[in-house]
């Protein structure tokens, strides 16, 4: 059975975490300077948590602590907070404080606010984030930017602008992402950080766009995922001990594929998904409930149960709905109709 990768990780950087971690490992190594430095800061604290290096994690906290000291900024505060929230209580105030400051800090005109919001709207956008708020509030940066004349590329801006169009799009789905593929491989530079900022958006751009299998290969490759899953799962808990209590469901979902690949009962694995959605859901965190219920779903195809399988279908499409990824929705009502007849004749 394929495996979900969002599962993988702390979800933010899942799907091409582990082919990027030595470019990033090197970048770090090398020192961060000018701009890049601020879009590494804001995107650092999820690799690493997601790969249990708090040290390191910390050592970039470091370095933006030098780096806010030399530029005095609003922008520069609201980097050291998201670096220094991934490992410290509370998470959700932290983050709600860091997205406020970064917000408003294209105002400023500073040269790393472009950095500091287009990672943070970017990063909501593949996590949590709800899609149309997220394209107002990046059109409003883009806007502000160029009225203030500063200079500042908006390459960066502008492709996440278009992924979330993309992903509302139900009609020119698989043209858009093709389209927006390409221009990520032309707009992203060729240092190492660029390089793996471009292949995480990519690995997004291919699971929020229903293309599991290629995100996957961006990612990992099949021989070594169980091996990491059983790691990751060993370390969700002590990763929520320190400060980033939004992993726990991933822990009942990791369970979940696990039951799976160990051929464990079905009311096991029914009973580990359930958890999992309803810790999902409770927490806000609607899409990974979408993915667990589409998960259980396809368990239960695999055991030509049509009528529960359509059942967990149609609540996956409101899962997505409710997060306004409304193409997912959509794929999934075509290629489950016959369940969802199924289910709906119950």
């Amino acid at each position: 059975m394929e495996l979900s990768i969002h599962a993988y990780g702390t979800g933010q950087t899942a799907l091409s975490g582990l082919c990027t971690m030595k470019q990033l490992s090197i970048t770090l190594e090398h020192g961060i300077n000018g701009s890049s430095y601020y879009g590494f800061a804001s995107l650092a604290p999820f690799f690493m948590v997601a790969f249990d290096d708090l040290k390191a994690t910390k050592q970039i906290a470091e370095y933006a602590d030098a780096m806010r000291a030399r530029e005095h900024g609003e922008a520069s505060t609201a980097s050291v907070n998201m670096v220094q929230g991934c490992f410290s209580l509370p998470w959700a105030r932290t983050w709600s404080h860091t997205l406020n400051v970064l917000r408003e800090g294209y105002k400023s005109g500073m040269r790393d606010g472009l950095y500091c919001i287009v990672t943070s709207l970017w990063t909501s956008f593949i996590s949590q984030g709800h899609l149309p708020t997220l394209k107002s509030d990046i059109e409003e940066y883009i806007r502000k930017t160029t009225e203030l004349d500063t200079g500042l590329p908006l390459n960066n801006a502008i492709l996440v602008k278009r992924s979330i169009e993309i992903l509302l799009d139900e009609t020119n789905q698989r043209e858009g992402r093709q389209s927006l593929l390409e221009e990520t491989e032309s707009s992203f530079g060729e240092d190492n950080f660029n390089i793996a900022l471009a292949q995480v958006f990519q690995g997004q751009i291919y699971y929020a766009t229903g293309d599991h299998q290629k995100g996957t290969a961006l990612a990992i490759k099949t021989r070594i995922l169980l091996k990491k899953m059983l790691s990751v799962s060993a370390n969700m808990p002590k990763w929520a001990q320190d400060g980033c209590p939004n992993v726990v469901h991933y822990v009942a979902i990791l369970d979940s594929e696990l039951a799976i690949l160990n051929r464990s009962d079905k009311k096991v694995v029914e009973d580990l998904y359930q958890k999992a959605i309803v810790m999902a859901a409770r927490g806000g965190m609607v899409l990974d409930a979408a993915v667990a219920n589409e998960r259980l779903a396809k368990f239960f195809e695999g055991l030509g149960d049509t009528i529960e399988a359509g059942r967990r279908v149609e609540q996956a499409m409101q899962y997505y709905e409710d997060y306004g990824l409304m193409p997912r929705a959509a794929f999934l009502r075509q290629q489950y109709s016959d369940h969802l007849s199924s289910w709906s004749l119950r």
